[in-house]
């Protein structure tokens, strides 16, 4: 009987910690937001250069499933000539949330107030942790340039 409820004991311990998830989430905090800011500062500085090329190498699978390379492309170069040439770049707003353990993930949002030749604009990155680098999963730009 007493082998039977000791078994019994460590059959219940087993099953519980085989279906446990250690995980530690953090949100928010400063050491996230300049890892994902590094990205977002990669993508300015070869999309100044015309690099397209590696620009799309930022990107996410995830994005690629939904966007040609040829509509992003097209997308930049639209944004060049409407814009022109970006002259200052303020990240206005952040939220991140980092999740380490068993099932660990990462999303980032950045929202920039950036200044171009001809007109302002804001611009939205989305980013997640895919394969144990920060890629962009999602960016939007919103400017009045778009509407003439």
């Amino acid at each position: 009987m007493r082998n039977s409820k000791l078994l019994a004991s460590a059959f219940f311990l087993i099953i519980l910690f085989a279906s446990c998830n250690f995980s530690r989430t953090y949100i928010n905090r400063e050491e996230d937001k300049q890892e994902a800011v590094q990205v977002v500062d990669q993508f300015y500085d070869k999309l100044a250069k015309g690099n397209y090329d590696a620009v799309d190498a930022l990107f996410s699978s995830e994005f690629w499933k939904v966007t040609s390379k040829e509509k992003l492309h097209n997308l930049l170069i639209k944004k060049k000539e409407k814009l022109g040439s970006l002259k200052s770049k303020v990240l206005a707003k952040w939220e991140t949330k980092k999740i380490e353990g068993s099932n660990s993930s990462a999303n980032y949002a950045l929202l920039y107030d950036n200044k171009y030749d001809k007109f302002e604009a804001k611009e939205t990155f989305r980013l997640v942790l895919e394969q144990n680098q920060i890629r962009i999963i999602a960016f939007n730009i919103n400017s009045d340039a778009f509407l003439q």
